[in-house]
């Protein structure tokens, strides 16, 4: 797709993250079906299911900005929830 206007960018970037949520998907789910520690398999189930909801939610938002940052920002706390986890333990 040539990009040549800020919409024409706007949906370039939703079909990227289209994408990113389909590849973390999966990723996500077998991390946490091999995770030992309780939290840790937590975290990753919770981002999974947003994962999942935030896929589904970007197949239809092509156009829709508030969705996009909440997607953004859910993005952002499973990512801050994944490194405090990380820096535990």
């Amino acid at each position: 797709m040539q990009v040549t206007t800020f919409k024409d960018m706007y949906i370039a970037e939703l079909q990227e993250l289209v994408s990113v949520e389909e590849q973390l998907a999966e990723p996500l789910l077998r991390m946490a079906n091999v995770a030992s520690h309780p939290a840790l398999k937590d975290a990753l189930v919770c981002p999974r299911e947003e994962t999942q909801v935030q896929k589904d939610d970007s197949s239809n938002l092509r156009g829709d900005q508030q969705a996009l940052h909440k997607s953004l920002k859910e993005e952002k706390q499973a990512d801050v929830l994944l490194t405090q986890l990380a820096k535990v333990e």
